[in-house]
């Protein structure tokens, strides 16, 4: 059998911990929780915490991430690798995923639904950037005080058509920092509606830009930013919007 490196990261939060792993849900689900533990609540991303594919096992386990992989992959190595992860695992806590996902709308006036299997929790824009890419530069302020959470929607048509839509949203520190961020997003994201930019009016409702790939709509909560990306025509922009709003309302996200 070959060497099986391990390498793990002890992070500040669960939450944390879940995004290294949204980063990637590719592989063969493993279950390494006990019998006793409560999954009673509904989960949004996919509910797996450990995956395993091609000699690399990854795990979220409470505020710890861990990868264990085989140089060479063998029946005998895996064994090894998942007995390695079974017991990280073991007599650790269980907590939920982060609370931010539960703004995201499983569907949307029943034709877009949610692509639970591409959710990605971060806060650094070099995440953001590999599922939905924006600007070489920070245009966002995303920072470790930020927390944000994106996926997209897909709505396949009567004719066999896919379309899909980007969905974003940022929590940030306080409604300063949010203002700010929102700021230097239109700035440089939209130079070209600039003139559209009334100072102390943009920021506070809904607003639609149709662009090169279709309907940008975006909307200021407070300290949280909610962005859509690539909507083939306003109203769906408006529709996802509002339902992500309604599901901001139950959590309280904003304050």
């Amino acid at each position: 059998m070959e060497p099986t490196p391990a390498k793990g990261s002890l992070l500040k939060s669960s939450d944390d911990a879940f995004g290294l792993l949204s980063q990637d849900w590719g592989g063969d689900p493993v279950d390494f929780e006990p019998a006793s533990v409560s999954k009673a609540t509904q989960s949004i991303a996919p509910s797996h915490r450990a995956l395993y594919g091609g000699g690399l096992l990854r795990v979220w386990s409470d505020n710890l991430y861990i990868r264990i992989m085989a140089y060479r992959e063998t029946p005998e190595s895996k064994e090894a690798v998942l007995s390695l992860g079974q017991a990280v695992a073991e007599n650790r806590n269980y907590p939920p995923e982060p609370q931010l996902l539960q703004i995201l709308p499983l569907t949307v006036n029943s034709d877009w639904k949610l692509q639970n299997d591409r959710i990605a929790y971060f806060r650094s824009y070099l995440v953001l950037n590999s599922f939905y890419y924006l600007s070489h530069e920070n245009i966002l302020n995303l920072d470790l005080s930020t927390e944000a959470v994106t996926a997209p929607y897909e709505n396949i048509t009567t004719t066999g058509e896919r379309k899909r839509i980007q969905f974003l949203f940022i929590k940030y520190e306080n409604p300063e920092r949010s203002e700010q961020a929102l700021d230097n997003f239109l700035k440089a994201y939209l130079p070209e509606h600039k003139k559209d930019f009334m100072p102390g009016l943009t920021t506070k409702s809904s607003n639609f830009y149709e662009v090169e790939d279709g309907w940008l709509g975006y909307q200021l909560f407070g300290k949280c930013i909610a962005l859509v990306f690539g909507c083939p025509h306003q109203e769906s922009a408006q529709m996802i919007i509002h339902q992500m709003a309604t599901n901001l309302s139950k959590i309280g996200a904003v304050s």
